[in-house]
């Protein structure tokens, strides 16, 4: 059997006990020593597992105390075009917007070119930071056209953009993305309260409608400790 093949069955072994409930929230793992006698493996390979489960957001440890199963899983992404406002309700997750900046600029050519309209036409520009459970998980920075989006207001900006949009007939076909993992800026990493050592995950997004046109721009910083994204390729 392959270094690969252990950790990863002692990860699936300790994630079935978790949804099966055998480990319960906030619950001791065995000690690294204790878990290697038990898988019959490598002192490394437990702590390979151990540190995939983590980074899962499955288990946290406590410096010199071990490792605990985490009373929460990290929220996972939606996996298709939705609003996650809609996302988190489904799974009575509480939810939050808070609206950093909101303001009109010219479009730069760089801006007038990811939305799609001429240089110089007026757009919204928005912060905004997101919250589940009382979490920052998300910093958000959007640019999208004041023509498109009049309807706009902040209010609207603490909830749903995307549900917002379909009561004035927008509707998102898909969302187009670039993921690059990066270190945070200092501002950055205060507003999602992590360290500014740690790397996340920036996520380049440009919306599109169902009639082919460029809904929003914009860039994402999502919260590594409370935030996971799922991929599935189909061929």
């Amino acid at each position: 059997m392959n270094q690969k093949a252990k950790y990863s069955i002692i990860e699936n072994d300790i994630i079935e006990k978790i949804t099966q409930n055998i480990y319960m929230p906030d619950m001791q793992l065995p000690t690294e020593e204790e878990l290697r006698k038990q898988y019959g493996c490598s002192r490394v390979t437990v702590r390979r597992a151990l540190s995939d489960l983590q980074y899962m957001g499955y288990i946290y440890s406590r410096q010199g105390s071990g490792s605990f199963i985490s009373s929460k899983q990290k929220l996972q992404s939606p996996g298709k075009v939705s609003s996650l406002n809609e996302y988190f309700l489904d799974r009575e997750i509480q939810t939050k917007n808070d609206v950093i900046r909101f303001e009109i600029r010219k479009a730069d050519r760089i801006i007038s070119e990811r939305l799609g309209i001429d240089q110089g036409n007026k757009v919204y520009y928005l912060e905004r930071l997101r919250y589940a459970d009382l979490h920052p998980i998300i910093l958000e920075t959007k640019y999208m056209s004041v023509d498109m989006h009049p309807y706009l207001s902040y209010e609207s900006l603490t909830g749903s953009i995307f549900m917002e949009a379909e009561k004035h007939g927008l509707f998102i076909k898909n969302e187009r993305c670039s993921v690059f993992p990066v270190f945070p800026d200092q501002q950055t990493a205060d507003l999602l309260q992590i360290s500014d050592k740690k790397p996340i995950l920036k996520v380049v997004v440009t919306a599109i409608t169902k009639d082919e046109r460029i809904f929003s721009y914009g860039e994402e910083y999502y919260n590594p400790d409370h935030y996971q994204f799922n991929f599935v390729f189909e061929k």
